[in-house]
Formats: structure tokens, C-alpha cells, sequence
């Protein structure tokens, strides 16, 4: 029975015509091409609310897929606000997302262990370097340049996997391609082939023991995620049919840009309906910028070989562009070699330009063109007309520069500051490249080379740093002596002996070995900040990696200054991405150290590999600059596209060193592509992001060699001005710029330097809110807000770099032992054996970053209490979840709009006809006893609100189990009612070496005092009271 609801209503009746017949199509496969601008997001949430009014679909039965992150959070807000709170329980996520949880549900289908983690960047570059020196190899190991080809290599691979191309189907490839290469005519050309060929044999040797790499160190690479679901559905028919019982439609945004692999999980999870699945996927070729060589066609024609019966659909009116603007763009893409050919794919596509809901083609200069002398003349146009714009009173948000490269933005970010104009870069930005953490890195170099009492060229540059407590003229000063005396630094310091003072003298002079123009209170932190380098670098030695570098970060004095700049938001966002990326690398290793780190950072800034930190992308009143690449999905009213030169934007001289065989792409002749297909779909995107107006720039000179050389712009502006016959299209508006151009030099010279300016800003109000707006909360984020608000702030919503103590080390492993020991109860009713128990507790514990002395500690102790503990009768026969996790679809918990989110470690029966349960949550540590447990003692150590509480959930162990019962009520999957919790200390009681289960009756009154608590919390942490603690 079709159901009413009075916003999706209206919702719908403001859809278009072409729209609502999208929406209204909620049976069979269909396909929507999107153009920019005409509201694929209303229409994918629209069709997901029809589907779920119309039909008796549950929820969780219906899976979309989107490219991003952000996309996905966009789309199930729009479906909540249409139909309410059943929104949340829609399973929409990325591919990557939805194949690691599909991993993550069902380890015993994949071949890689639950502790394996995936590859990082430098970790891949590591292992691919490692093998092209080791494998027997000709012509990818050139012999002056070892590693030419690495970058190709490693791109090769991700493309491979990308497409759902493994070794043997790799070697078959070139088997085909190159099988008559006797046959070719023309010499050159056998060559020519005879070499990629060989090329290609290579790849596969570096492919296969890449794979088997990754197979005997239990990793796995990003794209594996994608390709080990593939394997999986193909292997199990049981996990296959698992999940076509619970899925029965499928959405797919972006599906111009969906990798074969990606498409794969698709076709097999839609396998089960044949040709007349519910699949609709909604796209747009001609923004196909992200997809392998370029190929944009490819997916259309896949699709509709798949499903013969298809249902195209033309999105055809625009809600962004002016109609200039659109119709350029169609005359635009229509150059392009693939729309010239008889690809039969074409036939879906629309053949004129999307009408313009906006202006009604009123505006006939949407596009305006400047070709500026120099590259600083068109950076200061591009200045100059923002500022322009910002005095006309239009939103700085509503402004943006794009540009085709990363490090095009430096000149923009370096002019903007000059002209005082708020920007923020999008992507997080390079960790390495920013200044305080280049500082920071010289520091542990620095302290590195101290450890062997050597000098180190930089010890002056460390001294001097903002944040080092050293007054910066004594260090001049002590430094000039170090030179009058023609010793270093380091020998100055360490010969240092104040001479006794005199009577009539209040400061202690230095000896003659020393600067005699320093007292020794002045010398005095100078030397107290070398000797804790010197103590630092040997504490290195025997502490682990992660607990060393956040020791360091708090008594240098570094993370302080961060807490007191005005900028501290990034800062804490670049040091928690070093510090993760230090966590990384010390997993894999338990005897990683300071000189591995500053090893691995050299090797990634010697490779250009970027650290990026979060992009958040939460600040308001800024001008947005960004590459093209990272600004599709977005729109602005005025965007400026710079730097648009021949070579730079179409054809780009850069030689394809590693082909692949063409039939990489099934459906994609590779070898008929023209050259610049991809780069002009990439400008359709970029003069498509406007709303009102668009500014194209480009310079008719560039310095090379200290020497001034003509450049011409790129053929894309060619194409936009002129038809075949050269008559003038009028898109484009030339921009004279007299005044600029007349006065450019006096303005290059006399910018200023704006000074920073202190205190709470509007923007990191701004980067709260959305962190608040955005978090999941869970019993622990709850614990530690009613504990101490200012914790909360620094360890759940900053996430300062924060070690994790041994304790808890041994406390993860434990648990993770225990869970393998439920999931074995689960399946075959009986203990999982103890030499396995062992092994799995080994093996957990060693994943963890401990010392040699902690780790062979704790292992003896976990071992110990783990075989006793598996003595005991473990009641496998009423165990019915293990390591449940909840907060996600199909077990989504919201409180109103609150997600709350928790994994409850066990589940058992009480009583199967009744469907009652208790919920079990592993304690390691000592035992506590009832009262401590629920706050009725002095040990409890109960903050003052938290004294307030109702007794019920006073304690935070009590509060725990209040809070599981809580989720199993708000999930609506769950079918069971839980009226008692657990607290089982899993390690014995000494002497006695009894263990320890403390139970409660979980009453629903203490659940309303719960929902009462969380919600005033999570009004105080959305209203920013904590602000003031920062």
C-alpha cells in the first residue's frame, strides 16, 4: 500500500518532468544521465523516500553508493529530511566503505587476518622499491636510473586492481595482444611492440610478487578492498545470497567514474535478479575526470550490455549555469575525438545543451577572457577581481579560483594574504610541506644527530623557533661567539662554566671557554633545552615510538604553542595526522625508532609523497581555492579558472612510459582515444562550477631558465570562441584590464604582510559546530564529556596525539582473543582451543606498540589468565552475537538526531521464548565491586556532575550497560529485549584465581534518565559551552 508523506509531497511536486519520471521509475534497471547543475542528489534521496513509500521495502534493503564521503552524508540528510528518522536506517555509503564492512562482518570468507591493516602510501613505495632492485628485470630497472619507472609501477598496479584485472588475467592480456607481433609490417612498429611487450612481462613478474608481498606480511592495499569482495561473492555462494536477501535496490552516484572492480560488486550483488534488477545509476560522461585513461563512454556501454532493457533517462533543464555558459560547455565537449566516432553508446546521450533554468540566456557575458603579460600580472588580475567582488558585497564563499595543479596555489595563497582576503585551500594540504611541521621534523633530525654528541647544522635553527622557550638574542649572541671561537655550537654548550659571582654582581658571568657576553641566567635555558634534546634522543632508545614522540610534543614546549595560536585548528590537525601516520609505521614494527621515522619522512619528501590532513571544509566567509579535480561535485557564483595555457591544459608533453594492453578497458578502444579528451571533460567541469560567472586567465609569457618565453593559451579557448570556420561562437568576453595593466608593477611591489590576528575566531566556532554536528556518540565519548569537558574537547573532538599505555595495549588484545573465542562458540558450540587462543593473543598483542620488556610482560600475563580463564564453562549454548556492533545500518541507533554508536563485546539468551537477553561487556583490570560500579563509593572517583546523576546511571561501568540496553531499544533490527548487563572481569582475582561477573538488572527507568543526560549533553556540546576551556 502506497504511503502519504507530506514533505516528500512537496518535494516532489517541485520536480521537473524528466526528474519525476527518474523518481517514479523504482522497478528494473535505469539510467539517469545528469548533467552539471540539474539535481542528481534530489533525484537519487527523492527515488529512495518513492521506494520506500510506495513498497514494503525495509529501509536496510536498499544500498547507494556514492564517491565520497561527504556525497554520502549529503544524501542521507536529504532522505531524512524527506521522510524523517527511517532515513537513517538506508545503507549509503562509499564502495570502500560498504566492501570493508562486508570484510570486516564476515572475516571467515577472506584470506587476510582481522588484524591486518591497510598499505600506506610509503609503505607501497617501500615494497615496490624493494622489488624492482630484487627481481630479475631488463628494461624496468634502468641501469643509471634504478627506480625511473617506480611512480609507473606503482600506478600500473592501483590501475589494474582498479579495473578488476589480477596477474592471470594480466598475462592473458599480453598473451593476446602481442600474439602477432611477426606479422606487423613496418619495423619500428615491431620494436615498438616488442619493447611494451617486455614491458608488460615485467609488470606481471612485480605484480604477482607484489601480491604475494602483501599475501605473507597480511596486508592489503586500498583497491584490495574492492577486489577481495569481488573474490569473495565469486568463492561463497553462502555470502553472496546473505547479502542478496538483505539487498533488493541499488543506487550509484557518479557512475561516470566507477571503476570496473567497482561496477563488479554491483552486477554480483544485483546477480540474482538477472536483467530486470532494481539498479538505477545516475551520471554524467562528460564529467568522467577520475576514471581509468579517461574512459568515459565505458561505463554507459557496459551498462547497457548488462541490461539490454534499460530505461535512459535525460536530465535536460539546469538549475546552476546561465545559458551561455551551458551552451559553451556543449560546444565545448562536442570537439571531443569519442563524440565524433559511432560509438553506440552515444545514442543515450543528450544532443543539445542543458536549457538554463536561471536567466533565460539573459546573460550574454557569463564568460570573460584575460591573457595577461607575466604570471604575476594574471594572479593580481585574479586578486584584483575578487577584491572587486567582495566591495560589490557578494559572499566571499561564493568565490572561487581553480587551478589545474597543487602547487599552482602558493602564488594564490601568497597574494591573498598580501591583499588581507580570507581563502582556504581545499584538500587538507600537504602535512610535510607546512611550516610548523617542517619544524618540528628538523627538530627530531636535530635530536637524532645529538644523540652521538655530533653538531648538527641546524641546532641554531631549532633554538630559535617560536616555540622553543629559548630567547632568540642569546642565541644570536651565543652563536656569534661559537664563531669568534671557531667552534661549533655544540662544543660552546658543552664547555660552558660559570665563574662564581661576585658580591657586588647579581649575574653570573661565563668562563673564559664560553661567550662572556651571556650570564648564566641568560645561558641557563639554552642549556637546559640541548641537554633534554640530548635526554630525549636517548629515551628514544627504549621507549615506544608513538609514547616517545607525544612525550616530546608536551615538554618541548610544541604543543602548548599550538593550543595558543590563532591558526591552532590546523596545527592540531597536521600533528595528528604526523602522529598517525607515526602509529602507522610503528604497528608494523615493534623496534621502530626515531631514526627509521626521519628515514621514512627523507624517503617521502624525496618521492613527492603528500601527508594530507583532514579537509573538514567547515569555514565560512573564505574564498575557495582548489584544483579541478577536487571542486567537482561543488558550485560557486563566480569561479576563476587560471593558468590555462597549451601544455598545461591540453596537450601535455608527457611520454606514457608503461602501456597497458588496450583491453584493460572491455568496451574502450584505448588506442583511438585522442589525446586530449580527458583534459577538456576536466575544463567542462571547471567553467561548470559557476553560477552566475565565469574568469578565464592565462599568461602569454613564463620564466624558464631566468629568461622571459612566449607561451600561447590553450586550444580549449580556441574551441569556446571559434566554430570550424573560425567565426567568433560569442561565449567569451575579452577583458582589456587598461588600469591593471598600467599600474600592475607598482601594486607587485608595494604589497604588505597582513599580521595575524588572536583570540576565539568565527571559524573555529565554525570547525566545532561541524565537528559536533557530525560526531557519532558513543558510551566512552559520553564517560569522558561528564568527566571533564576540556578532555573531551582535547581527546575526542581534537584528537591530540595521545599514546596508548600498555595496559590498554594488553586490554585490546585480550578482547580481540575473546572475540575469536565467541565467534568460534558461535559457529561450532564449542572453546575455541587453547594452543589457537594463545597463538591469537600472541599475535594481537604483537600488533599492538609495546617495548620488548612490556611486550614479553603482558604476553605472560595474558597467557597465563587466558588458560585458566578458558577452563571455566563458557555457556556457548546461549550465546547468540559476538562483538555486535551498533550505530550503522541494518542496526542504525539514532536518539532523534543523536547517532549514538557502541559494539557490545557479547549477547546470551535468558530466555529464548521471551526473546530476553543480557549483555556482556569484558573487563580487564583489576575486579570492582557492585558499589564501586555504581558510584557508591569514594573510589569511585565520580567527577562532581557525575555525583549529580541518578543513581541508576551514576557510575560509569553501570552507565556503560544502561547505554547498550539503549542502542538494542533503537535499533530496529534488533528483535530482542535486553533486561540484564554484565560486567565479567576476565582476568582471576588473586590469590584465589576465581573470576569475577558483576550483574544488574537493566531497568527501563534508568534508560529514560539516559536519554534525559545524553540529550542535555549533546545540547551542550552542539551550543559550543566548552569553548572557553581552549
Amino acid at each position: 500500500m502506497t504511503k502519504t508523506n507530506p514533505k516528500f509531497t512537496k518535494i516532489y511536486q517541485a520536480l521537473n518532468p524528466a526528474q519525476k519520471k527518474a523518481v517514479n521509475a523504482i522497478e528494473g534497471p535505469v539510467m539517469v544521465v545528469a548533467g552539471p547543475g540539474t539535481g542528481k542528489t534530489q533525484v537519487l534521496a527523492a527515488r529512495i523516500a518513492n521506494i520506500l513509500l510506495k513498497t514494503d521495502t525495509p529501509p536496510a534493503s536498499i544500498l547507494a553508493l556514492t564517491f565520497t564521503e561527504s556525497a554520502a552524508h549529503n544524501m542521507q540528510a536529504r532522505v531524512v529530511e524527506m521522510i524523517g528518522a527511517t532515513g537513517y536506517q538506508v545503507r549509503i555509503s562509499t564502495f570502500h566503505a560498504f566492501c570493508q564492512r562486508v570484510i570486516l562482518q564476515y572475516p571467515e570468507y577472506f584470506a587476510i587476518s582481522h588484524l591486518s591493516q591497510p598499505l600506506s602510501d610509503l609503505e607501497k613505495f617501500q615494497i615496490v622499491t624493494d622489488l624492482i632492485l630484487h627481481q630479475p628485470l631488463k628494461i624496468l630497472r634502468p641501469l643509471n636510473d634504478p627506480l625511473h619507472y617506480l611512480r609507473d609501477i606503482i600506478k600500473a598496479i592501483s590501475d589494474l586492481k582498479r579495473e578488476g584485472i589480477l596477474p592471470g588475467e594480466l598475462e592473458k592480456m599480453i598473451e593476446e595482444e602481442f600474439a602477432d607481433l611477426e606479422s606487423m609490417t613496418s619495423k619500428t612498429k615491431r620494436l615498438q611492440a616488442e619493447r611494451n611487450q617486455q614491458k608488460n612481462l615485467e609488470l606481471l613478474e612485480l605484480f604477482k610478487a607484489y601480491q604475494k608481498k602483501l599475501i605473507k606480511t597480511q596486508r592489503y592495499d586500498f583497491d584490495d578492498m574492492v577486489t577481495l569482495v569481488i573474490g569473495a561473492f565469486a568463492e561463497h555462494e553462502l555470502l553472496l545470497l546473505e547479502q542478496q536477501e538483505e539487498l533488493h535496490y541499488f543506487l550509484v552516484d557518479e557512475y561516470q567514474d566507477t571503476n570496473s572492480a567497482q561496477n563488479q560488486v554491483i552486477w554480483s550483488l544485483a546477480s540474482y535478479w538477472g536483467d530486470k534488477a532494481n539498479i538505477f545509476v545516475v551520471g554524467d560522461p562528460q564529467q568522467s575526470i577520475f576514471r581509468f585513461q579517461g574512459a568515459s563512454l565505458e561505463n554507459v556501454s557496459s551498462f547497457v550490455d548488462h541490461y539490454p532493457g534499460v530505461q535512459v533517462i535525460n536530465l535536460n533543464l539546469g538549475y546552476r549555469c546561465p545559458q551561455t555558459i551551458y551552451d559553451a560547455a556543449h560546444w565545448l565537449i562536442g570537439h571531443s575525438h569519442q563524440y565524433q566516432t559511432e560509438a553506440s553508446a552515444l545514442k543515450f546521450l543528450p544532443k543539445q545543451a542543458l536549457k538554463s533554468t536561471t536567466d533565460g540566456g539573459k546573460n550574454q557575458s557569463a564568460i570573460t577572457l584575460f591573457g595577461a603579460p607575466s604570471r604575476q600580472v594574471e594572479l593580481l588580475w585574479v586578486v584584483e577581481s575578487v577584491q572587486k567582488l567582495l566591495k560589490q558585497k557578494v559572499d566571499p564563499a561564493q568565490i572561487a579560483v581553480l587551478y589545474r595543479k597543487n602547487q599552482e596555489s602558493f602564488e594564490l595563497m601568497e597574494l591573498f594574504d598580501k591583499y588581507k582576503i580570507r581563502y582556504e585551500v581545499a584538500g587538507g594540504g600537504n602535512v610535510l610541506k607546512a611550516e610548523t611541521t617542517r619544524q618540528l621534523i628538523e627538530f627530531l633530525r636535530v635530536i637524532l644527530q645529538l644523540r652521538t654528541f655530533q653538531a648538527h647544522p641546524n641546532l641554531f635553527e631549532v633554538l630559535v623557533y617560536d616555540w622553543s622557550g629559548v630567547d632568540r638574542l642569546a642565541v644570536y649572541r651565543l652563536t656569534k661567539m661559537a664563531g669568534s671561537q671557531r667552534q661549533s655550537l655544540v662544543e660552546v654548550i658543552e664547555n660552558y662554566q660559570p665563574q662564581k659571582s661576585s658580591k657586588s654582581s647579581q649575574t653570573t658571568q661565563m668562563s673564559p671557554t664560553g661567550p662572556t657576553g651571556l650570564t648564566g641566567q641568560e645561558f641557563k635555558p639554552i642549556h637546559q633545552t640541548y641537554q633534554k634534546m640530548i635526554a630525549w634522543g636517548l629515551d628514544d632508545l627504549k621507549t615506544a615510538l608513538p609514547n616517545w614522540f607525544t612525550t616530546l610534543a608536551k615538554e618541548s614546549g610544541y604543543l602548548d604553542w599550538v593550543m595558543k595560536q590563532p591558526n591552532r585548528i590546523e596545527l592540531v590537525l597536521n600533528l595528528n595526522t604526523l602522529y598517525d601516520l607515526i602509529k602507522s609505521l610503528s604497528s608494523q614494527r615493534t623496534d621502530f625508532k626515531l631514526a627509521d621515522l626521519v628515514g621514512a619522512i627523507d624517503l617521502m619528501i624525496e618521492h613527492n609523497l603528500s601527508l594530507e590532513t583532514e579537509d573538514l571544509d567547515v569555514t565560512t566567509g573564505t574564498v575557495h581555492l582548489s584544483t579541478v579535480h577536487k571542486a567537482k561535485g561543488r558550485e560557486w557564483q563566480y569561479v576563476f579558472v587560471v593558468g590555462l595555457n597549451d601544455g598545461v591544459w591540453g596537450n601535455l608533453r608527457r611520454a606514457q612510459k608503461l602501456k597497458l594492453p588496450d583491453k584493460v578497458l572491455r568496451y574502450t578502444d584505448i588506442s583511438e582515444l585522442e589525446k586530449n579528451d580527458e583534459e577538456r571533460r576536466l575544463f567542462y567541469v571547471a567553467i561548470t562550477r559557476a553560477s552566475q560567472q565565469v574568469y578565464l586567465s592565462y599568461p602569454q609569457t613564463k620564466m624558464q631558465y631566468q629568461r622571459s618565453l612566449e607561451v600561447i593559451g590553450s586550444q580549449f579557448l580556441v574551441e569556446l570562441s571559434q566554430d570550424e570556420a573560425g567565426k567568433t561562437t560569442g561565449y567569451i568576453t575579452q577583458s582589456e584590464s587598461v588600469e591593471l595593466l598600467a599600474h600592475a608593477q607598482d601594486k607587485l611591489s608595494d604589497l604588505l604582510q597582513p599580521s595575524p590576528s588572536l583570540g576565539v575566531t568565527g571559524d573555529e566556532k565554525r570547525f566545532f559546530k561541524h565537528l559536533a554536528q557530525n560526531m557519532h556518540l558513543s558510551v566512552s565519548s559520553l564517560n569522558k564529556y561528564l568527566q571533564s569537558p576540556e578532555e573531551f574537547v582535547l581527546d575526542v573532538l581534537l584528537k591530540l596525539p595521545k599514546a596508548k599505555v600498555a595496559s590498554m595495549a594488553f586490554g585490546t588484545a585480550y578482547h580481540l582473543t575473546l572475540e575469536a573465542v565467541n565467534q568460534h562458540l558461535l559457529k561450532t558450540r564449542q572453546v575455541l582451543p587453547l594452543p589457537e587462543a594463545l597463538e591469537r593473543f600472541r599475535q594481537a598483542l604483537k600488533a599492538e606498540i609495546l617495548t620488548k620488556d612490556d611486550y614479553e610482560g603482558w604476553l605472560k600475563r595474558g597467557q597465563d589468565n587466558l588458560t585458566q580463564y578458558l577452563e571455566q564453562d563458557l555457556a556457548g549454548d546461549q550465546i547468540i552475537m559476538a562483538e555486535q556492533q551498533f550505530g550503522f545500518p541494518p542496526l542504525a541507533t539514532y536518539l532523534g538526531d543523536i547517532h549514538l554508536t557502541g559494539k557490545i563485546d557479547r549477547v546470551d539468551w535468558l530466555d529464548r521464548d521471551k526473546k530476553l537477553v543480557r549483555v556482556i561487556d569484558y573487563k580487564t583490570g583489576k575486579a570492582r565491586s557492585v558499589n564501586d560500579i555504581e558510584g557508591r563509593t569514594q573510589t569511585s572517583r565520580l567527577s562532581e556532575r557525575e555525583q549529580t546523576l541518578p543513581e541508576g546511571i551514576r557510575g560509569p561501568y553501570k552507565r556503560q550497560l544502561v547505554f547498550y540496553k539503549l542502542l538494542t531499544q533503537l535499533a530496529p533490527e534488533f528483535p530482542h529485549q535486553a533486561v540484564e548487563g554484565v560486567l565479567e572481569f576476565v582476568e582471576p582475582v588473586q590469590p584465589s584465581g576465581k573470576f569475577v561477573s558483576r550483574r544488574f538488572e537493566l531497568l527501563d527507568g534508568d534508560v529514560r534518565d539516559l536519554k534525559k543526560l545524553i540529550r542535555e549533553v549533546m545540547a551542550e556540546i552542539r551550543g559550543l559551552k566548552f569553548l572557553e576551556l581552549i
